[in-house]
């Protein structure tokens, strides 16, 4: 990437020896929880904002569960031939996320938490010199391991993507005792949707790997912040 990360230690809830100890003890499970936080910051509020004023806010996902930090949806299948993920609708994000066929038949599921900003006790990367414009938490039951090949689908939208404007999608995983470590990154120029802008391939990031952990994260980027081009447009 194109911007660098303060350190490559994990924050938030796995800042003390209590939390990690629980993420130990939980090694079968993922430990993907949120916990509350303060916003209020100038940038928090700017991000409140439509940028495509007019557009309609994506609809909610099944079991969905909103706070006014985040979004969540704690259990999600996969297919094993591939398939979508409903992506938790919050401040006009959401819509689904594509990821590729799995390499086993095992039966794997997923907790997917949207949000703005990195509030306080949330598992996510370091910060960088440039700041995400959406993150994406996400916690598997175990270890998926993904086909190369993104099906068809629909796409990740928001009124915050801009039609014929490039964003970066970057992928993280969490080691634990290591710490975070990018598995991949690719940009791609947004479409239009009757929800704002529009990005099929941000399941890219998913394509030829297998998750050792539990624990990851999504990032979305102002930019074309890698010469990587996400596979579908």
């Amino acid at each position: 990437m194109r911007f660098n990360r303060s350190g490559s230690q994990p924050w938030g809830f796995l800042v003390s020896a209590v939390a990690i100890g629980v993420l130990a003890g939980c090694a079968g499970q993922s430990t993907l929880t949120p916990l509350p936080a303060n916003l209020g910051s100038t940038d928090t509020l700017a991000r409140l904002g439509l940028d495509i004023p007019g557009a309609l806010p994506p609809p909610k996902c099944k079991g969905q569960k909103n706070t006014k930090e985040y979004a969540e949806v704690a259990k999600e299948v996969l297919k094993k031939d591939g398939g979508s993920l409903c992506v938790p609708d919050f401040r006009y994000w959401g819509g689904a996320l594509q990821y590729p066929q799995t390499y086993s038949s095992y039966t794997y599921t997923v907790k997917l938490v949207s949000s703005t900003t990195a509030y306080k006790g949330s598992l996510l990367p370091p910060a960088g010199s440039k700041t995400p414009i959406f993150y994406l938490q996400i916690g598997f039951n175990s270890f998926p391991g993904f086909y190369p090949t993104l099906p068809k689908g629909a796409p990740l939208v928001s009124s915050h993507f801009k039609p014929k404007k490039s964003y970066t999608v970057e992928l993280f995983e969490y080691f634990y005792g290591l710490g975070w470590s990018e598995e991949g990154s690719c940009y791609q120029v947004a479409g239009t949707s009757k929800r704002g802008g529009s990005l099929a391939g941000a399941g890219t990031v998913f394509e030829k790997l297998t998750f050792l952990e539990h624990n990851g994260a999504i990032e979305i980027f102002e930019g074309a912040l890698t010469s990587t081009r996400c596979q579908r447009t």
